[in-house]
């Protein structure tokens, strides 16, 4: 009787071991899992804000561009229409009246000063653009330079991941996360393996013939 109260002890001791080391090993194969999905979502986002910088660079430098365009051929036309105006102006310099000649130098002085005005505004939109599609390039530099590190350590992040989660499934029998076609999903690990391991096994099945 005392051996058989031993063994059902003994027993019951290993099994609880027994399940205490398996709930250890689902405990550790989940935090490895939320750590991979963690790093990969990490390492997608950074790759995400590359490609955002470079395609706000762009749109940046476009439209600082056509902005300068537009405001190089307004510069262009105020300048023709103010010499224009002044040459109106300057053929009455020569009347013998000098009411008439007094009235044109004022509203020449008039004309210079509106025509100061109204380039230096143009200019200044000119500055402004021009700076935007500076501030532009250097959102393009800035992201390709970010680019690349940032898609290498994705792929690198992918891989753990499709990995890890593999394992997370088969010990913890929970279905992992996918990121859409982001990476190499656990699914299609684990159908290749299938796939392997059935063709291992066909293979010693002829050796046996």
């Amino acid at each position: 009787m005392l051996l058989l109260v031993s063994a059902l002890v003994v027993a019951s001791v290993s099994a609880q071991t027994a399940q205490d080391k398996v709930e250890m090993a689902k405990q550790k194969a989940t935090a490895s899992y939320e750590l991979a999905k963690k790093k990969l979502q990490t390492s997608q986002h950074k790759v995400f804000m590359a490609d955002s910088l470079i395609e706000v660079g762009n749109q940046m430098v476009d439209e600082g561009n056509a902005a300068i365009k537009e405001l190089n051929a307004e510069r262009k036309d105020k300048v023709k229409e103010f010499a224009n105006e002044r040459k109106g102006y300057n053929k009455f310099l020569k009347s013998d009246d000098r009411q008439v000649v007094a009235q044109a130098n004022a509203d020449i002085k008039e004309l210079d000063k509106r025509s100061k005005e109204e380039l230096k505004a143009i200019d200044n939109k000119l500055k402004e653009a021009e700076k935007k599609v500076s501030k532009g390039q250097a959102n393009i530099e800035k992201g390709k330079s970010q680019q690349k590190p940032a898609e290498q350590a994705l792929e690198a992040a992918e891989a753990k991941y499709a990995d890890v989660a593999y394992k997370y499934e088969q010990v913890t029998g929970n279905v992992a996360e996918t990121f859409g076609n982001a990476f190499d999903e656990p699914k299609k690990k684990k159908d290749k393996e299938k796939k392997k391991k059935s063709k291992d096994d066909d293979e010693d099945d002829d050796d046996d013939d």
